[in-house]
């Protein structure tokens, strides 16, 4: 769930009082900020350092890295977009659970292609082609 206002009115002259939120135990608080790539570096190091493809797709730059996890295993996700648009390419790493090559179709155009680089686990997740999908798969070193 988020929130967020646009306005708040208060009637008359009341005062303002600021309550601290408390969640419940239970609640889990996920940043949504890029990582600085410091950070994102330092996760990475679990697999061998940051797994960042070579070629991209006319337009495309880096949006952000984010911490991603699978399972109990604590990955990365970088976010690659053309600027102004929304269409994202996203490429999720993770610590080598011995996950094989796959290539799958999700709906009408989300595609998703994984291998293994070095000591990581790599999916690249967009709505390119295949045939790009692939291309920037194989573009990330080992």
């Amino acid at each position: 769930m988020s929130t967020y206002f646009t306005r708040i009115e208060f009637p008359g002259e009341a005062a303002v009082t600021v309550q601290p939120l408390v969640l419940p135990a239970s609640v889990q608080v996920i940043d949504r900020r890029p990582l600085p790539l410091a950070r994102a570096a330092k996760i990475a190091r679990a697999w061998g350092g940051l797994k960042e493809p070579q070629f991209l797709p006319a337009g495309f730059l880096l949006r952000g890295f984010y911490r991603h996890r699978f399972g109990d295993h604590v990955g990365l996700v970088a976010v690659y977009g053309r600027p102004g648009e929304k269409e994202t390419l996203s490429v999720f790493q993770v610590p080598r659970l011995g996950m094989g090559p796959m290539s799958q179709r999700h709906g009408p155009s989300l595609r998703v292609v994984s291998g293994q680089r070095g000591e990581a686990d790599v999916t690249v997740v967009g709505s390119l082609p295949e045939e790009e999908l692939r291309r920037v798969m194989d573009s990330i070193p080992q």
